[in-house]
């Protein structure tokens, strides 16, 4: 769960895990969202944000590589 500073909503994003193959991998501890931002240099990878054993990062990753997406309203 994370808490916006701007005006405290919270958003809730669940540790679904991610795909290889036709696996679904680290389902309950692991959470990766893509963002928007594909890597300038390599166009087959994009940013990903990542938690996973309490620990919050980012990493580029194969765009095919199964990864959660978060719906947004505008």
């Amino acid at each position: 769960v994370g808490v916006s500073k701007v005006n405290g909503n919270v958003i809730f994003l669940p540790a679904a895990g991610y795909s290889h193959d036709t696996e679904i991998i680290d389902k309950g501890s692991y959470g990766g969202y893509w963002t928007s931002t594909v890597n300038s240099v390599n166009s087959y990878n994009a940013y990903v944000f990542i938690f996973y054993d309490h620990q919050i990062s980012g990493f580029n990753y194969y765009r095919s590589d199964g990864r959660s997406v978060r719906a947004v309203l505008n």
